[in-house]
């Protein structure tokens, strides 16, 4: 079963009060211009957000490594604009719940923390890996399996020749690299939102 997140942003007003300025709304995926990689699944940003599906894809799939996690299970703040009657309705999820500042999304180091994925690529792709000395490849899948598939490692294929359709990889990626740079095309959003002011995440995932 997929995963998705359910996001709240929040802004603190001269006051000191939080005043919601955004909210993620499945039936207007384009509401307020938000930058595509903020509304889409995204199963590394989830790890490194709060240590969900950190690691693992669709149905368990060991998807790799897994990230260090910036905010796990914080809850939701006490002061929060969320209701209970938004939580009832599980419009901020139903498990999981956590926040995070936007200066602790400034903070973190995309560029620096890394982790290893795992992926299974088809026989095309490995040999283009070979061919370029590409450790990442361009399009892989968690697993793949069905009349005709022969899964093998890079070490099974050193060892001997052996048939295979797809081979079985891993490679290192920065955090940046695994979430699509998701920090280069939201925070500067997210910045406009602050205005200058602390802005949050507050949020929930449903699986």
């Amino acid at each position: 079963m997929g995963c998705d997140i359910h996001i709240v942003v929040e802004r603190q007003n001269e006051h000191g009060a939080w005043e919601r300025v955004w909210q993620h709304d499945y039936d207007k995926p384009d509401m307020k211009g938000t930058p595509e990689v903020f509304r889409n699944r995204n199963y590394d940003l989830f790890g490194i957000l709060a240590d969900v599906r950190n690691g693992y894809g669709f149905a368990g799939c060991p998807t790799g490594s897994g990230w260090p996690s910036i905010a796990p299970q914080r809850g939701i703040p006490s002061d929060s604009t969320v209701t209970e009657a938004e939580m009832d309705d599980y419009a901020i999820g139903d498990h999981s719940f956590s926040w995070v500042g936007l200066d602790e999304l400034k903070a973190f180091d995309w560029d620096g923390v890394t982790a290893e994925a795992y992926g299974v690529v088809t026989r095309e792709e490995y040999a283009r890996m070979q061919r370029e000395n590409d450790s990442r490849p361009h399009t892989w899948c968690g697993g793949v399996s069905g009349g005709g598939v022969l899964v093998v490692t890079p070490e099974q294929l050193l060892e001997k020749p052996v048939p295979f359709s797809h081979v079985a990889v891993k490679w290192t990626e920065t955090a940046r690299e695994g979430t699509g740079d998701w920090a280069g095309q939201v925070l500067p959003w997210l910045d406009t939102l602050a205005a200058g002011r602390p802005l949050r995440l507050v949020f929930g995932f449903d699986s």
